[in-house]
Formats: C-alpha cells, structure tokens, sequence
C-alpha cells in the first residue's frame, strides 16, 4: 500500500490539477427568492461586492460589502425596490464608482439607481424608460465612441432591440433609438465587437422565434445594419455569452436554449461569419450560462447550472473544460449540488487568489452561495515561495518550513471537502484525525495562495 501511495503523488505531482473547487460557503439565506446577481466594487475599497436581485413578493435589490477579500460579507442593505429577472453594474454618471442597472418587467420600466457617495447609498430609482412592454435586460456599453455608457436592451413583449444614448455622460438618456426587432419578442443582450472594427456591436436572443441575432454598428455612432442570423433554430434562446473559445483573437458565441442544450457557434472569419453549433451539453434546465477561464489553463471554460425542478434539492453547479482551447469542451463537472432551483450563477475573483470563484443563486431556499475555487499550482510555484513540505506521504504530523509568512493552512480532501484548518503553529500539523488517502494542502500566504498534494498513509 505504501509503495502505491508513492507512486500516485508522483504520477499526480507531475501533472496540474485544475479548477478543483472547496465545499458551498453560504453568503445569506435572508433575501426573499434571489435571482440574479452581479459582482462589483461599490464602496471603492478595491474589492468586490455583490449585488442580488429578487423576484418575490418584497421586490428588493441589495448588495453585501466584502469585508475582507476572503468571501465574507456584511448584512446585505437596500439599493432599491422592483423585481428583475437581470442585473448589472456601471459608471452611468462618469463619477468613478458603480451604479446599479435593471429592467422590470413587469412594471415595463428599465431603471438605474446612482451611487450617491461611492460607498453604497444609493438614490432613488431613475426612470430611462417607463413604457417598454415587458422591459428584460439592460446593459451598458459606449455605443456611439464618446468614452461614456450608454444602454442596449431588450424589450421582450414589443421584440424591440433599443439603444439609450448618455447624452451629457453623467446619466441623462435619449428616448429609445431601434437597433433591431425580433418576431415574437427579444430577450438576452450583449454589446461586443463581433466584426473587429473596434466599435460595439450588438447580438440578441429571443424566447420566441428561435433566434440569435447580430447587428453590426456600421459607423461606430450607433447607426446598426439590418440583423444578420448566427442560429435559426435554436429553440427559445434563454442566454447569450460572447468571448473567444477557440484562442483566434475574435468573438464566439454561446447560447442556451430551451431545449435543454448549451451550444457555441464560431466566429469563422473574425467578421461575423458563424458556423454550425457545437453542442458544449445537453440535458440541463438553465437558464444563464457564465464563460471565464476557471482552471486557469489561459483558455474560456463554461460555468452553468442544472436545475430540474422548482422545489426539490436536485440542482447543481457545474463546470465544462475547455479540453484544448479550441472550443472542444469536456463532462461536466459538479462544482456544488443538493441545492434547490438555482436561477443564476457568475463568476469573479473574490478572495484576490488569482483565480475564478464560482457565486450562485438559489430560488427555492432563499440561499446565495459560493465556492472557492482551489485551482492547484505545480511544486514550481511551492518553491518559489520557499515552502516545503514534508515528509510525503506523511503519517502523524505533517512538517512545513517557509520563507514566506503563512496566515492559514487548510486540509481539504479530493471532494473539497475540508478536514481541517490551522491559522497558528504551522511548523507542526497533527493529521491523527485525517483518514488516508490523497489530501489537497492550502497554504494562505501573504503573497497569495498555492495548493500542494500530500498523502496520508
């Protein structure tokens, strides 16, 4: 068994693992039925908060203040009243701190409250539009190239694609300008420049007519050509994410239908010339889709969600690996499950490791959670830090020397699952209550955190 050991940490010890994620870390279970959510710095601290948005019977916006850069956060405080199936956070008034931007559908308002202090007071909700027929999404972007944010949105009952111009940069918005329409209504948007003609263009979904479109801005001013169809038959389009997936230096795109499958289309020529959809999974309910690179392999991974049903513990977190950074994606892998409708997942940074954290929401019990993602580094990076741990395999004690001041030590299993956490007398750790087997070792240092494989025999 010993000579077995040995040989799987060195097998292993030559090879990154990647994007291993810890166990769920609940943020609050206090927000009544939180759907959305975004992350961003609103009290300028350089850190991110986060941002949820409800749809239940209180209607309310809030956002929690991280505290200290380790994923806790403070009782969540009021931005706002409404109910909004999307969220987003931007500069609106040019004064360097974040503003909060929604739709509400069913008031068929599209609003944003200001930053009043950048510390998070916020003001009253300002109205952009107050007849947009079954108002959806809302996002900002420079659309015209005068270094302010405008607004792109969907109006899903109308199929309007419209644009807000920021008409003084400091959040006073022009009447709705047509980009587009889509039979049978419109619904995700996003702004990005899909011909690579350094101006934002716009890619839109509907719900309706099995759609994804783009229009190009012809001039760079916000003037948009006739719609061009990237997918005509993708069944009830619920999100849209634009990124690279294939490493050519230009935009693809994901899409998540209503027929249970998350497919990317490639953008052949750099133009806005799409290809045939590659099917990244199939068999989910979900309904946003997040892109980033969560292994930290320099290439754009899938982070998506499943959930089955409304009110049963069957929904989970998942992951899809960009195998080769050419779009060829791998198994899902579960990054946190036995959670109940989840509606809403994102992706960022939160406790300033250099890696992804992945942050859910979950409608059926009230829960906001997050994972830390435990990206493993190589034995490379453990000696550049001048660390050292021994012996290996270890039986009793596990022995740690270091050069660099170490603030915390966590023992996770292979699972993520932690068995135990030391933040004092790090030079000794007792494994006595440990069981055998492979064991991820987190060293928390004041250069930032490097994971390292141990076995317990």
């Amino acid at each position: 068994m010993k000579k077995l050991y040995i040989f799987l940490f060195f097998l292993i010890s030559q090879t990154i693992v990647y994007g291993q994620f810890g166990p769920e870390q609940l943020i609050t279970a206090e927000l009544e039925n939180p759907s959305s959510l975004t992350l961003g710095d609103i009290d300028g601290d350089m850190l991110p908060d986060i941002i949820i948005g409800s749809v239940s019977t209180t209607d309310l916006i809030n956002w929690g203040k991280n505290i200290d850069g380790h994923g806790i956060f403070d009782p969540f405080k009021i931005v706002g009243p409404g109910e909004t199936l999307n969220i987003s956070v931007s500069d609106l008034d040019g004064d360097n701190d974040l503003d909060v931007l929604t739709a509400f559908r069913f008031e068929d308002q599209f609003v944003w409250y200001e930053n009043l202090d950048g510390q998070g007071n916020f003001s009253a909700k300002k109205i952009i539009d107050n007849a947009a027929n079954g108002a959806y999404e809302i996002i900002a972007a420079d659309m015209d190239g005068d270094n302010d944010n405008d607004l792109v949105a969907t109006i899903d009952l109308e199929g309007d694609i419209v644009w807000y111009e920021n008409l003084d940069g400091q959040g006073t918005f022009s009447t709705r300008k047509e980009i587009g329409f889509l039979i049978n209504g419109s619904r995700s948007i996003v702004a990005a420049d899909i011909d690579g003609d350094d101006d934002l263009d716009v890619v839109a979904g509907t719900g309706g007519d099995k759609t994804i479109v783009w229009y190009e801005n012809l001039n760079g001013l916000g003037n948009f050509g006739a719609e061009m169809i990237i997918a005509g038959a993708a069944s009830a389009v619920s999100d849209i994410f634009c990124i690279d997936l294939d490493n050519d230096d230009d935009i693809d795109i994901v899409g998540a239908s209503g027929d249970n499958k998350i497919s990317w289309y490639e953008n052949l020529d750099g133009q806005g010339s799409y290809g045939t959809p590659t099917v990244i999974v199939e068999g989910v309910f979900c309904s946003k889709i997040h892109c980033t690179d969560l292994d930290n392999d320099n290439d754009n991974d899938l982070l998506f969600y499943n959930s089955p049903s409304v009110d049963i513990e069957n929904s989970e977190v998942l992951w899809s690996e960009n195998l080769d950074g050419q779009g060829n994606f791998g198994v899902e892998k579960v990054i946190g499950g036995l959670l109940i409708n989840v509606r809403s997942v994102y992706s960022v940074d939160i406790d300033n490791d250099n890696d992804q954290d992945v942050f859910a929401t979950c409608l059926g019990d009230d829960e906001v959670v997050w994972y830390e993602n435990l990206t493993v580094l190589n034995v490379t990076d453990i000696k550049a830090l001048g660390i050292k741990l021994y012996p290996n395999p270890a039986k009793e004690v596990l022995n740690i020397e270091s050069l660099t001041v170490i603030e915390k030590v966590t023992i996770y299993n292979t699972l993520g699952s932690t068995l135990k956490e030391v933040t004092a007398n790090f030079n000794e750790i007792s494994l006595d209550s440990i069981p055998s087997g492979l064991l991820l070792v987190a060293l928390e240092t004041e250069k930032g955190k490097v994971i390292q494989k141990i076995v317990k025999e």
